[in-house]
């Protein structure tokens, strides 16, 4: 009987040790699970240079996911602008992917040592691969591709053969350093369509638009008449305007698609 007391008091001290803890309860503290880990790369260059790993640590009624970056190199990284698209859905679009996460990191040493982003707390996160994207803006030493960065939305006109608008909606998205491009659309009638595509410098931007339950449609990139001025891809004021044509008619009406998004 005094071995199994002095066992029971000995399991109460450890599961109070580094925690506050009632010296007159035998109460123990929440268990928290084995931490969930989802661990995406990110390339440069062409060559997969970080990995994003993501942290979920679980206990009754609590969750906290951290978020961590780490160099895959053998030589330091500097100046990495990264984005994190943090959807709440395996389906991809504008409504259910509202959070992109983004800043600049001065540098990354090399060895694989992870450095902390962020964090969220009882958010309800799943850490699944269908539901987060994360990618390289830019890093120093390399050169990005010219329309690389963060787009917000300012608008996104439904236009007919004749290039009039047939109705409005909304825009936003990323441009990766090599060019690869994302953009979440949303039509007045709340469908949500993504373009996902290549900007080959200044002169092009072929890819496809995607929603769900239709075939996707391929799409090129047309030009835009601006103050009198006739030009593929309007970048002045902070601005990034292009019209996208499609190759099949979309809804029926909508020929083309005149992206305005503004740079964050």
């Amino acid at each position: 009987m005094k071995l199994f007391r002095r066992i029971f008091l000995l399991g109460a001290c450890i599961g109070c040790t580094g925690i506050a803890c009632n010296k007159n309860s035998l109460e123990l503290p929440p268990v928290s699970s084995p931490p969930a880990v989802l661990r995406l790369q990110a390339k440069i260059d062409g060559i997969a240079a970080v990995e994003f790993v993501f942290q979920k640590t679980t206990v009754p009624g609590s969750d906290t996911v951290r978020m961590f970056i780490r160099n895959l190199d053998k030589l330091p990284l500097s100046g990495i602008r990264y984005v994190a698209e943090l959807c709440n859905a395996v389906t991809q679009n504008f409504d259910n992917c509202p959070l992109q996460v983004t800043d600049v990191i001065p540098t990354l040493a090399a060895g694989g040592e992870p450095v902390r982003l962020a964090e969220w707390v009882n958010t309800g996160m799943v850490l699944d691969s269908q539901r987060i994207n994360v990618g390289i803006i830019s890093a120093g030493g390399r050169e990005p591709h010219p329309l690389s960065g963060i787009y917000g939305n300012v608008s996104a006109g439904f236009e007919g053969a004749d290039t009039v608008a047939k109705y409005y909606g909304q825009i936003r998205g990323y441009v990766l350093a090599d060019g690869t491009a994302t953009f979440r659309l949303k039509t007045a009638f709340s469908k949500n369509l993504n373009a996902k595509g290549l900007f080959t410098g200044l002169q092009a931007f072929d890819g496809e638009l995607l929603t769900e339950g239709l075939q996707p449609i391929l799409f090129s990139l047309d030009s835009v008449t601006l103050t009198g001025t006739r030009k593929l891809i309007d970048t002045t004021n902070g601005k990034c305007i292009f019209r996208m044509k499609l190759h099949t008619a979309f809804d029926n009406q909508v020929n083309f698609i005149l992206s305005q998004t503004s740079k964050q």
